[in-house]
């Protein structure tokens, strides 16, 4: 899947429907599920390249 894909490619691809693929979106950003986050190019401010990303999983209960 592309990163920038719309709600409509997605529902294709995922043979759902696109209000079902945006309702499910909206809930797993408002749980903090997912996040989703912009990204300078530094290359274009002259500065080097690097990215750094962690993810945990929720502790067993």
């Amino acid at each position: 899947m592309a990163p920038r894909a719309s709600f409509a490619s997605t529902a294709v691809a995922l043979d759902l429907t696109e209000g079902t693929v945006n309702r499910q979106y909206r809930r797993l950003r408002a749980d903090g599920i997912i996040r989703v986050v912009g990204v300078v190019n530094p290359g274009a401010l002259g500065r080097s390249r690097w990215l750094a990303a962690t993810a945990t999983a929720p502790a067993a209960s």
